[in-house]
Formats: C-alpha cells, structure tokens, sequence
C-alpha cells in the first residue's frame, strides 16, 4: 500500500490532468455531467452531486430523477437541468415526450438518459435514487449502456445496492471507466455479493463474516483461518490473536481489519477485473488491484450527511479530464501524453494505473480540503452544504489558476 501525500511532485504530476482554462472554449467544454438519482426523500443527494461537479468546474449538468424529486433539485438550483424520468409512487416511468406507461420494466426512463448519451461526458448512478424496482431497474439498464459506450460512470449510494442485486456485478465487470465509491457498509455488501469470502471462515453466508471483521476498525479479528479470497491467488494471512500455534505448529500473527482492508480491497477489485474502488472511511483507499493508495489528506471531524454525494460529484468530472488527459484521441499529441503518463508512473513506479484511479485521487483531496476549510469556519454547525461552498476555493489551492494558460 501506498500513502500518497500532497506534495509538489504530486501536484505537478495531478495539473496534467486539468484541463487549461482558455477564451476559446465553448459551453460545455469542460465537462457536461449527468446525475441519475434523486427521490421523494432524497432529492438533496442528487443536487450536491450535480452542484459539486459544476463548483469544481464541469459546465454542464443534468439531473434524471424521480417525479417527485424534480421540483424540489429546480428550486435548489437554477444551474442544474432537471428532468423526471419515472413516478414510483404511481408506477409510472417516462420517455422523451413526457408520456407515461404503465409498466414498471418498459425501460422508457432509462431511455431517456441513453438519448442523452451523445451530450455527456460522464455520468453518476445512485445518489439518492431509492430502492424502489422502477429505479433499480432504470440505474441497470444505465449503467450497462454507459459500459457499453465506453463512458466514465461513478456508481455511488443505491446504484451500488443494485449492483449487489442477482448477478448484477457483471455488469461493469472489467470496465476501465467505471468507478464504485462505497462507504463501509456498501463494500461489506460488494464483498457479500462478489462472493470472495466464503472459505475465509466458512460461512454459508458470505455476509456474516463482517460480524467478526469491521471494516476500518483496529480491532482484532479472533480466530486462526487461512484466506483464500477466491480470485486464485492465496493471500497467504494467518489471522490470530497473539502467536498461537495452528495444527501444524506454525505461528500466527495478528491481523487487523484496519490491515485488511486495504488487502480486501485490492482481492475485491482484482476479482471484478481490476474495476476502480474508492473505499470512503477515515482514510479513503483507492485501488484498481494493482496495489493500493492511501489518501493522507486529513478530513474534517463533522460526518454530516451528503459528503459522499460530493465526492462522486467531483469524481464525475475528474474521470472525464483525466480520461481526456491519459487516453489517447485523434487530436491528442503523443508527446504530450508520455509526458503526463510518465510523471505519474514517477508516483507509482512500474505500474500503469487507470486515468480512473488518478481522478479519484483528485476528488478524495479535494472533497477533503473543502470539508477542512468548512469546518475551521462553521465547526459543529458544518453541513454538506458548507463543504459545497468551498469545492472551488480548494480546488484552486490545489492547482491555482494561472493568466499566462488563459489564451
């Protein structure tokens, strides 16, 4: 594991990634986002996910939401273009022209997000969305297209709890565009349904494991056991308490789930085809199981609701800079791009991470400094939308804006 610290080096190599502000630029230029999320209850999530992406400095955002999250997000912010693309409470999704159909599975809602398609740059799935078929459905069908069309898309909140749905995971299995940005509760249940626990204690039920690990605690975990995580490598770990000895006579050390995480977290990614894992907690850990960074930014103390949702807005739009920076198109310049992939391979020598990986490290330090700045302002009263105000004044004291780039 790897604990990358905000240095000059860092900071050089993470401005490749921004694009320059320019005079020539058009509308749009810098990143249009989409959000699919909000509902009756939680039409906020899907606005700090939007507003935050824009406060970053995307251009554009939309918002796909249920009927009755629409007005509510509108009256939040007059920037966000908000459109309601199912009525769970009447059963009810809509295409293009507003009409409605009364099945739950036309896929009409989700229509009219792949419409949209062509005039994103990247995509979030989840904030807010609920639980409700009509949604989880709509998120599915997303998600797969999103897969399929090659575009960056962050799956955070309920669109996670849909990938833990039936067989679900395959769908963004070994996509180099897709980022998952748990907490801990939503990566107990990716490990549950990625069914890699199983032989660690023997468990029937791969859930129950977590009564014994918890996840970014520093307990001890009891018990000896050999761990195979089930993606055909053996991790080798002896899990124990003190130095007893197994049938074998061989000593045991002690493991904590503080250690293991970063272990469970790189097995995870590797058995999904080396997908990127933002694992939020104290210190968030990012991996695309080629090893594991460590985010040494320090938060804020406050754990209001919404944080997360401000992360995978930022995600957002960082996967499509740093996708736009690294991955080469007709009018990139190669030299230009060796250039940016070889200062980054300087952090993390002889390894070739995906773009996704960097823009999560942009948005994990960002999310952290402006919950920071908020805190030394508004201390025990910090909400989200305390953070929100400060994404852009962090994000100008990690790459300070230049006249000399503005041509």
């Amino acid at each position: 594991m790897k604990r990358l610290v905000w240095d000059e080096s860092l900071k050089s190599a993470l401005s490749k990634l921004i694009p320059p502000l320019s005079f020539s630029m058009h509308k749009g230029s810098s990143c249009r986002l989409a959000v699919v999320g909000g509902s009756v209850e939680y039409h906020g999530a899907a606005y700090f996910a939007g507003e935050s992406g824009l406060k970053m400095g995307g251009d554009l955002c939309r918002i796909f939401c249920d009927s009755s999250a629409a007005i509510p997000i509108k009256c939040l912010s007059p920037e966000l273009m908000v459109t309601p693309i199912f009525d769970v409470s009447n059963n009810k999704t809509f295409n293009d022209s507003s009409s409605s159909s009364s099945s739950p599975t036309s896929g009409s809602g989700a229509d009219s997000v792949k419409n949209a398609f062509p005039q994103l740059h990247s995509i979030v799935v989840g904030p807010g969305l609920s639980r409700d078929p009509i949604a989880l459905d709509a998120a599915k069908q997303i998600v797969t297209s999103a897969v399929q069309d090659g575009k960056p898309v962050v799956i955070d909140a309920d669109g996670l709890y849909m990938l833990c749905q039936n067989d679900n995971l395959e769908i963004i299995r070994s996509s180099p565009h897709a980022i998952l940005t748990p907490n801990a509760v939503e990566f107990k249940r990716l490990v549950a349904a990625a069914r890699i626990l199983p032989p660690l204690l023997q468990h029937t039920n791969p859930f129950d494991i977590f009564d014994d690990i918890v996840i970014g605690s520093t307990d001890v975990i009891s018990g000896t056991h050999d761990v195979d995580i089930g993606v055909g490598v053996d991790i080798g770990v002896d899990i124990g308490v003190g130095e007893s000895k197994s049938k074998t006579d061989k000593k045991k050390r002690i493991v904590t789930a503080k250690e293991y995480d970063p272990l469970l977290l790189e097995a995870l990614c590797t058995h999904l085809g080396n997908i990127t894992i933002l694992l939020k907690g104290a210190q968030d850990l990012i991996s695309a199981g080629n090893g594991v960074f460590q985010i040494a930014e320090k938060g804020s103390p406050r754990r209001c609701g919404g944080q997360g949702d401000l992360l995978a807005g930022t995600t957002a739009v960082a996967a499509h800079w740093s996708s736009s920076m690294l991955v080469p198109k007709p009018s990139s310049s190669l030299s230009s791009i060796a250039t940016r992939t070889g200062l980054l391979n300087e952090i993390y020598p002889n390894s070739i991470l995906p773009s996704t990986v960097w823009a999560c490290v942009i948005s994990s330090i960002l999310v952290r400094r402006a919950a920071v700045m908020a805190f030394e302002e508004k201390k025990r009263a910090t909400s989200s939308n305390d953070i929100l105000q400060y994404i852009g004044e962090a994000f100008e004291d990690m790459f300070p804006f230049s006249d000399d780039v503005a041509k």
